[in-house]
Formats: structure tokens, C-alpha cells, sequence
């Protein structure tokens, strides 16, 4: 089998995943920090969550999407699985702990968009490495085929 050639569109979002993810982790131990803030505290604390808690959620998250950038850069398809699968409840926790807001539709289409492009039967081949499906060869016409032999030259 050839080399499979990765599609621009999961290059695109496999890169995008790993800096947000990236982001993420770098972020955790400053929302420890910023936690330790009185109103910054306050306002968690109405919220029903701690610094603690955004962080481990930062962490934890960040490494998963990590975790699936990497993964379809090497093609992988249990990342893209995990990707399709974990996204809707990383979007469910951020409203739990943030609250739905109008910035939080920004997530969803961007969810919705690489949901599009993974979904695509480049990329599923891509991530499967099946072949595009390609027509029969046609069977080679027997020397009794009267019907499918060319005309004789006169």
C-alpha cells in the first residue's frame, strides 16, 4: 500500500488542537495562581468551583486534546474517535463551570466545523487507510467472445 497522504484539513486541525491544548496545560498552574485573588475566589465561588477545579480541568483537558492533535498527525483513528466523542462533553463542562455564553457558540461551531472535515471521506481514509473505493478492472474478453472481439479486418 502507498504512503497515505494526510488531508490539509486534519493537518489544519490536528495543529490547532495540540496549541489549544498546549495552552491549556501552560494555563493550569496560573488559574492556581489567580485563584488565590479574593475576587477572583468570589466569583468562583459563586459559580460553585475553585482554582483547584479549573485547573485540574485545564490540565486534564488540555493533555486530551493534546493527546488527539498528536494522534492524527500520526494518523491515528482512535484520536479522531476520541475527538468526536470527548468534544461535546468538553463543551458540556465549560458551560457547567463558565456558564453557556455567547462566546460558548463559538465553541460549538468550532466543534461542528472539525466534526465536518473528520467526518469527510478523505480524512476517513485518511485515519483507516483504506483505499478510495475504485471501479472493477474488466475481466479480459475469452478468445470464444464473439460479442466483445472487434471486428475483423477485411
Amino acid at each position: 500500500m502507498s504512503a497515505r497522504r494526510r488531508p490539509v484539513s486534519v493537518s489544519v486541525i490536528a495543529w490547532l488542537l495540540t496549541a489549544a491544548g498546549s495552552l491549556s496545560v501552560i494555563f493550569a498552574p496560573i488559574l492556581l495562581l489567580i485563584g488565590q485573588i479574593p475576587e477572583v475566589r468570589e466569583a468562583w465561588r459563586a459559580q460553585g468551583i475553585s482554582g483547584t477545579q479549573a485547573a485540574v480541568s485545564s490540565l486534564i483537558g488540555g493533555a486530551v486534546t493534546i493527546l488527539c492533535g498528536v494522534g492524527m498527525l500520526f494518523g491515528r483513528n482512535w484520536a479522531r474517535i476520541l475527538y468526536l466523542v470527548i468534544g461535546p462533553a468538553g463543551l458540556i463542562v465549560g458551560w457547567l463551570m463558565n456558564g453557556f455564553r455567547p462566546t460558548s457558540i463559538l465553541s460549538v461551531i468550532f466543534y461542528l466545523v472539525v466534526v465536518f472535515f473528520l467526518v469527510r471521506r478523505d480524512a476517513v481514509e485518511y485515519f483507516t487507510g483504506s483505499e478510495p473505493a475504485q471501479a472493477p478492472p474488466e475481466a479480459p474478453a475469452s478468445a470464444g467472445d464473439t460479442e466483445s472481439a472487434p471486428p475483423a479486418n477485411q
